[in-house]
């Protein structure tokens, strides 16, 4: 029983209450006593810091917007996301060539971003299909780079390779040869009407039936119907393939990088810190 009193109260005392008072008091002395220890690691920090801020490459930012009508976002993604593996990794040769910028130029860009509002609704009415589409649709691309001086030359390399990627390239191809089939057939078919329409018309007038007129061109009409309405949707799939810009990008003398609080900040509080460890170290030695 004696044994079992010995180890709860450790021989008979009391166990100790926490003192808020006397923490906050051990705190006091602690810190009245390497207070110099940490005023010098906060001047070093800032210091520090200071240098980082100054020597780091200033950053500006720009917004490209614009218009486009079938884009759509995967494709735009998937184009912007490839370009900014590029700048990643630093394959400079690669983006050089991909938007007909010199590589010195190219190497001043540090990321880019973007993204569009792209939708499209199709609807079967009748025998055929149309599509009923916004007249455009907004995107942006952000850049981030280290000289705004490229801004000019980029934004044309970059609209350069939207409109001519291999894909538009290919889609814009299989539209005109089809406008230039279906436009060929339908003027062939017309002139024939024509002719037609004046032999008859001909052949009445020689027999002097005045007032009589024959016009088989009414039969046109249909095909005219048809005809518009292809060449709508060809019109919009064409147009699908441009991209027309709205706002160019601008530069700004304002850097988005570095900035200076953030550059102290990186270096002041992990030295103070690692100086109280070190002290609390040497203290419990």
């Amino acid at each position: 029983m004696n044994q079992s009193k010995e180890t709860i109260y450790q021989g008979d005392k009391a166990p100790q209450e926490f003192n808020l008072n006397h923490f906050f008091q051990s705190i006091r002395l602690f810190v009245v006593k390497h207070w110099l220890k940490f005023v010098i690691a906060t001047v070093i920090a800032i210091g520090l810091g200071y240098f980082k801020y100054k020597t780091d490459d200033r950053i500006f930012e720009s917004r490209l917007s614009g218009e486009t009508y079938a884009m759509g976002d995967s494709r735009l993604n998937e184009i912007i996301s490839s370009m900014n593996q590029h700048v990643e990794f630093q394959n400079w040769p690669a983006l050089s060539k991909m938007l007909g910028m010199p590589e010195e130029q190219i190497s001043k860009l540090s990321a880019i971003t973007g993204g569009t509002s792209y939708d499209i609704e199709k609807k079967i009415k009748g025998s055929s299909l149309v599509v009923e589409q916004r007249p455009a649709d907004f995107f942006y691309i952000d850049v981030r780079v280290k000289d705004t001086a490229i801004l000019n030359e980029l934004e044309k390399g970059i609209v350069n390779y939207l409109n001519n990627n291999p894909l538009n390239v290919k889609r814009m191809e299989a539209i005109r040869k089809g406008q230039e089939g279906f436009i060929a057939g339908f003027t062939k078919h017309q002139q024939k009407i024509d002719s037609i329409t004046s032999i008859v018309n001909a052949q009445i007038a020689a027999n002097k039936n005045a007032g009589i007129e024959f016009n088989p061109g009414m039969s046109l009409e249909g095909y005219a119907k048809g005809y518009r309405e292809l060449m709508e949707v060809y019109t919009q799939y064409q147009m699908a393939t441009e991209i027309k810009v709205l706002n160019s990008f601008q530069a700004y003398n304002k850097p988005v990088s570095p900035r200076l609080l953030i550059s102290l900040a990186l270096f002041v509080l992990p030295i103070n810190l690692l100086l109280l460890l070190v002290l609390l170290v040497v203290k419990t030695k």
